[in-house]
């Protein structure tokens, strides 16, 4: 054999070594690809053309190998760079979550942490503050049942000026901030990102290394995620894909967002790295013939954890289960700021599949969950057991005044400024006698048939829900969460502060005209009462609008400016409102007794304080006096 084909030999053998195992022999020959290429085509010219998302990308694997990739749209619209599904990476936000749980379970198969062991055990710089008997354990953390209370992490924008190696070290941001304990234990289940944040520190403190680089050797690099990163870096920046927002059909380039509690959404991944990842699971911890877990330890990811009853969508380790096409599935979502992903798994079909999006616009909140059905759509048959759990009329035993009413559909801070949310974002529930249950909230509007013991049953999805009774508040258990029903006094109050406000409004108005047009014809206290009651009015608006504003900010993740200045602000803006509140009480209530004025004007200044005074007692409900 001569020199020159050896050289072509050893450069084929090379080339052949250098792809990457999942592609080299993932093309699959089911004459099906065809049909899901068509349906996923159309599809997203939809989302490209109709939704306004500048760009996307999708993998999906089937039997051990990749059955799907493609990407759509732009990556750089200016540039007309294409969506690649090998190289253009997207924040993936919370799917993050999945690596950080199987960091964690990686450090639970080698010893170093236990599933059920008080986490206190194993840190030092801090302690989780947890008044109950009852410990947090790695498998609260991992199911969101540790009862942690929310918090609001700190929320960077960047234009790729700032990078993950700026931000604070993982320690001394729990160290700060991190949310005490308010509900028992393994009781209630509500999503919360500094319980991920803590999971990441433990596989720091047992491992000794930093969760980034822990990730990155042990699951980015085995899995041959080449092209993707543990947070934003200089690295992959020239690999992401631009970040957009759509306003009235153009495209605006956004920023990229960073956040404190890192190990809860900081990867940055392609669609073909994702597929290694789904792979690995789907597999049971295996790729390639590189162990990333044990079969037990993947499996008991992929397990229900809770609710004890697995009718009811809740958590693996990690992962929470939804229902698609009458299938209970694992997955995990994300969002930031013009980035929105899902991961979805069915593994007793041996089927899974991610994609992400680029663009924020009024429909791209429902891209991702919208193939994910016609997805199962195209790989499943329908599951129906409908005929069969609703084949007996089983009777309400159930009090429906207690059941009616609106629930918190969103976590919020129960002793920080954020409680207002408490009372903002509801869902509604409304049952008849005969058991039928109606469900509106968050653009969902379900309607459910009682089947017994707090169960109700939706024949069309195949989901189920409870209504049951928990420390004298009435839960109602959906959607792999737990939402408590707003307290009585806080609704009515609410309802009460609204109606006063545009009397506050008035108020301003008519006070600033008056003061202006009869500053000379009107004796100083006077004045200075009305000056007073213009303050007041003023401050008690601005309570609300400082409260939109932080809503905003928080829903553009965009959080510096409201733990730095507005939070504190709203402690201010209170404190100022109940000072003038007594002052201008007084006040009034000497005009009354000295029945100086006309009787129309006393009338009118008491009506103004009273709805002062209920506002000033809403702002302490909801811990506006709370800094």
């Amino acid at each position: 054999m001569n020199l020159k084909k050896i050289m072509c030999l050893f450069l084929i053998f090379s080339t052949f070594l250098s792809i990457k195992p999942s592609n080299a022999f993932a093309e699959s020959t089911d004459k099906s690809v065809d049909d899901f290429t068509q349906l996923a085509d159309k599809y997203m010219k939809k989302v490209l053309e109709e939704y306004h998302v500048a760009g996307a990308a999708i993998t999906v694997v089937k039997d051990g190998k990749i059955f799907f990739e493609k990407g759509y749209g732009y990556s750089d619209v200016s540039r007309k760079l294409p969506v690649d599904p090998n190289t253009t990476a997207f924040q993936i936000a919370s799917v993050s979550k999945l690596f950080t749980a199987t960091a964690a379970m990686q450090m639970v198969e080698q010893g170093k942490l236990c599933l059920d062991e008080d986490v206190n055990h194993y840190l030092t710089a801090f302690k989780v503050d947890n008044p109950f008997s009852k410990p947090v354990t790695l498998r609260n953390l991992l199911t969101h049942t540790a009862g942690l209370d929310n918090k609001l992490p700190l929320y960077l924008r960047s234009s790729g000026d700032i990078l993950f190696d700026s931000l604070e070290p993982l320690e001394n941001e729990l160290k700060k901030n991190m949310p005490s304990v308010i509900r028992e234990p393994g009781t209630f289940c509500e999503y919360n990102v500094y319980g991920m944040a803590l999971v990441g520190y433990l596989v720091e403190k047992v491992s000794g290394k930093p969760i980034n680089e822990y990730i990155t050797d042990n699951i980015l690099k085995p899995l041959g995620m080449e092209n993707s990163s543990y947070g934003l870096t200089e690295a992959v920046l020239g690999s992401m894909t631009k970040p957009y927002k759509n306003k009235d059909g153009k495209y605006i380039e956004s920023t990229y967002t960073l956040i404190s509690d890192h190990p809860s959404g900081s990867i940055c991944a392609t669609a073909s790295d994702m597929a290694a990842f789904l792979l690995m699971h789907l597999n049971n911890g295996d790729y390639n013939g590189v162990r990333i877990l044990n079969d037990h330890t993947a499996i008991s990811m992929h397990t229900h954890q809770y609710p004890s009853d697995d009718r009811l969508t809740g958590y693996g380790l990690g992962f929470y289960e939804a229902v698609r096409n009458g299938w209970k599935t694992i997955e995990h979502g994300g969002y930031l700021p013009s980035f929105s992903s899902k991961l979805t798994m069915l593994p007793e079909r041996k089927i899974g599949m991610f994609i992400a999006i680029n663009t924020d616009s009024k429909s791209s909140g429902k891209v991702c969950n919208e193939f994910i059905d016609e997805f199962y759509k195209f790989f499943t048959d329908k599951g129906d057991n409908a005929n069969r759990i609703l084949e007996e009329n089983t009777p309400l035993d159930l009090d429906i005044e207690k059941i009616n009413g609106s629930y918190i559909f969103d976590g919020y801070g129960h002793y920080d400024a954020s409680k207002l949310k408490s009372v903002l974002i509801t869902c509604k529930l409304q049952c008849d006698k005969d058991g039928n249950l109606m469900f509106t909230g968050g653009g969902l509007k379900l309607k459910f048939q009682y089947i017994g013991e707090g169960f109700f049953y939706n024949k069309e999805n195949g989901y189920y829900c409870k209504i049951a009774e928990k420390d004298s508040k009435m839960v109602f258990s959906f959607l792999s969460s737990d939402y408590e029903k707003v307290p009585s006094m806080d609704k009515k109050w609410f309802m009460v502060t609204l109606g006063c406000l545009p009397l506050i409004l008035l108020s301003i108005i008519w006070l600033s005209i008056d003061i202006i047009r009869n500053r000379r014809k009107q004796d100083v206290r006077h004045l200075i009462l009305k000056c007073i009651l213009l303050l007041l009015s003023v401050f008690i608006l601005a309570y609300f609008g400082l409260n939109g504003y932080m809503a905003f900010k928080s829903m553009t993740a965009d959080t510096y400016i409201v733990l730095n200045y507005i939070m504190p602000l709203i402690f201010v803006v209170c404190c100022l409102s109940f000072l003038l509140t007594v002052v201008a009480a007084v006040w009034i209530l000497n005009l009354w007794i000295k029945k100086k004025y006309t009787l129309v004007t006393r009338l009118y200044y008491f009506i103004l304080i009273i709805a002062a005074i209920i506002n000033i007692i809403f702002m302490y409900i909801m811990n506006g006096f709370r800094i």
